[in-house]
């Protein structure tokens, strides 16, 4: 994330005594291992929309900073558990998703992506079905399950994928978690 937002994280990662299950990290994540650019919007407050775009997310006005980059795959031992992952990497979800084959075969994480109706959704959607996944919307009322990605226009809702049917306790929890954003 852009430094604002890491920074954030970290705190919330700490009010919520999670520093023995998460772990930030200021790098970026993509298919490879490396520097590139993050561009960062200008904007009042906290930047959000930061993007490997060297162009800027839909084209927003901002400045490049230097960052490393690496997969997942890279991150994440061998054998390692993972459960659950969360995308929102603003058009570059289909790299992120190329770079974690691996913890996909292995582990099969439920996953909550961001699929723009301008991204590569079609892309996500093709990566994840070779895994077995299914679709599901992150709604108010609950995740709801879709055929395929269709992304929502107005930006309201997530995309779920799980490999498995989600049990009724985690659409639960994703609901609250959602919920409270």
């Amino acid at each position: 994330p852009g430094p604002p937002i890491y920074e954030r994280l970290v705190k919330h990662i700490r009010m919520n005594g999670w520093e023995g299950r998460c772990q930030a990290r200021r790098e970026a994540v993509s298919n490879v291992k490396g520097f590139t650019k993050l561009h960062v919007p200008f904007c009042i407050g906290i930047p959000t929309s930061a993007s490997l775009n060297t162009g800027g997310f839909r084209g927003y006005e901002g400045c490049l900073i230097d960052v490393p980059v690496t997969a997942i795959d890279l991150v994440c031992s061998m054998g390692e558990r993972v459960d659950l992952v969360k995308i929102d990497v603003e058009h570059y979800e289909d790299k992120v998703l190329e770079g974690m084959q691996r913890v996909l075969a292995e582990s099969t994480p439920t996953i909550i992506v961001e699929c723009n109706h301008d991204g590569p959704f079609l892309a996500v959607e093709t990566i994840l079905t070779q895994f077995g996944y299914r679709f599901f919307h992150l709604r108010q009322e609950g995740p709801v399950p879709c055929e395929k990605i269709v992304p929502d226009e107005k930006g309201q809702y997530r995309i779920t994928c799980a490999r498995f049917v989600m049990s009724e306790r985690l659409c639960r929890s994703l609901n609250d978690e959602w919920s409270s954003f």
